[in-house]
């Protein structure tokens, strides 16, 4: 299988998942809050459930609320600070060099943004329409077909819209992180996307070179604190396999993921997720068996 198709698997999955999660707790709260209000119509003044199965469950209708207000919270800070960087860099905008940089390579569709900057930036961000942002850091301190790389990454990460992919795997990992295969599934799709686009990069320039001589001055450079909403970043990201990849670009890079030990675990909950997704499904009264 290949590294693209791997990718594309995990991100289903992940999503597929969070999806099943989603449902499930929807299922529940309804199934929940709908035969609470069923005992009280049939007895007003008195429960004949068992009370402690009723404030068991209701507690746990509470935390689930609580997980998709969270959710909701972690999706909607994303947004938020994508349209703050977006913002912030319109205001830093070299619109001289931004209209010759688009002028310069038409293929890119009129995606790209310098911004007025002493630090190396170069990434993608938006959700909908994502531009391409460079520092004039960038044009200025590295040579034609080094830039050209840089962007060709870039391009890949605007036309796969790699920032709106990202930002869903960093919510379900962050809020339904607690099966551990989650996490590390994301960890791998962040790292597979790099990838993913050096070999784009590569396959445009026919050449390696230029872009591991990126990588090499971007590992001298060190790793900044940059944007954690609604961006790829072409520094943020392990390099030690972008560069394994480079050197021999014909070869799959294996990278572990995720630690035998915590298999067990993760089936087991995947497992118990699937059995009372479907056991909701198909029955109303399933959830308050053991509950209500």
């Amino acid at each position: 299988m290949t590294l693209k198709s791997k990718s594309t698997l995990v991100f289903a999955s992940v999503i597929l998942f969070a999806a099943l999660t989603l449902a499930e707790i929807a299922l529940f709260l309804f199934h929940h809050f709908a035969a609470i209000v069923l005992e009280w119509l049939k007895y007003p003044f008195s429960m004949t459930a068992n009370d402690k199965n009723i404030v068991f469950a209701t507690a746990l209708s509470l935390f689930f609320i609580f997980l998709l207000i969270k959710m909701i919270g972690n999706m909607g800070k994303q947004l938020f600070l994508s349209k703050k960087w977006y913002t912030a860099f319109l205001l830093l905008a070299d619109e001289v060099r931004t209209q010759h940089m688009n002028v310069k390579y038409p293929k890119l569709g009129n995606r790209i943004l310098v911004i007025k900057n002493e630090e190396f930036i170069a990434l993608t961000i938006g959700f909908i329409k994502p531009k391409i942002v460079l520092s004039t850091f960038v044009i200025e301190h590295f040579s034609e077909a080094e830039l050209r790389a840089i962007l060709f990454h870039e391009q890949f990460h605007a036309m796969q819209r790699d920032p709106l992919k990202l930002m869903l795997i960093k919510t379900v990992s962050e809020q339904l992180g607690y099966i551990p295969l989650i996490k590390h599934l994301a960890q791998y799709y962040r790292i597979s996307r790099e990838l993913l686009a050096d070999q784009h990069a590569m396959r445009k320039m026919k050449n390696s070179t230029p872009l591991g001589n990126v990588l090499l001055k971007v590992a001298e450079m060190g790793e900044h604190e940059l944007l954690n909403g609604g961006t790829a970043h072409f520094a943020k990201s392990p390099l030690n396999y972008r560069i394994m990849q480079m050197m021999e670009p014909q070869k799959d890079i294996a990278f572990s993921f995720f630690h035998k030990k915590l298999w067990p675990i993760s089936l087991a909950l995947s497992a118990a997720n699937v059995y009372i997704f479907l056991e909701c499904a198909v029955s109303l009264a399933f959830c308050h068996t053991f509950f209500i």
